[in-house]
């Protein structure tokens, strides 16, 4: 008898082509703007997830499912933030000022110092001022997301080790 999770794939893609086919239908006969009907999209899609945590914090299981839903929610944010972005915040495993950052991640300082005020801005690192420098670093959160990103190879320039 084949696995539960034997067809997983094809189901999966199945489930998710009338989820969003039957939301393009309803969105349309309702009025709905596409921004609430992602919404929608996106909760159906967390559903295993939040089904994992609930069924782990029933059976007193709180660091797996406190895990389940941290997990899946960083693997999101590492995908959202984007390789660049990505490739910055493994570079700051190290406190390192602008221009060493924009040279170990390649590229511009403007560059570098845009990617650290968005990551600043979203409490993910930390910058203080050295004299006429200034140097970042990983806060607890961002050591935190950064233990949950991808391998480093798999982000095209990205050569931090």
């Amino acid at each position: 008898m084949p696995s539960a999770d034997s067809g997983s794939p094809a189901v999966s893609l199945a489930t998710s082509y009338l989820l969003v086919t039957r939301l393009e239908r309803i969105g349309e006969r309702l009025g709905l703007s596409e921004a609430l009907l992602g919404m929608v999209a996106a909760l159906a899609a967390d559903a295993p997830e939040i089904t994992s945590a609930v069924t782990a914090l029933a059976h007193h299981q709180q660091k797996v499912g406190a895990g389940v839903i941290i997990g899946s929610n960083v693997f999101n944010l590492a995908a959202l933030i984007g390789p660049t972005r990505a490739a910055v915040l493994r570079a700051l495993r190290e406190p390192r000022g602008t221009a060493d950052l924009a040279g170990l991640v390649n590229i511009s300082p403007a560059s570098a110092s845009e990617h650290a005020k968005v990551l600043r801005d979203a409490d993910l690192i930390e910058t203080r001022r050295e004299g006429r420098s200034v140097r970042h670093s990983l806060t607890p959160l961002g050591r935190t997301v950064l233990g949950h990103l991808r391998p480093t190879a798999e982000w095209p320039g990205d050569r931090a080790s």
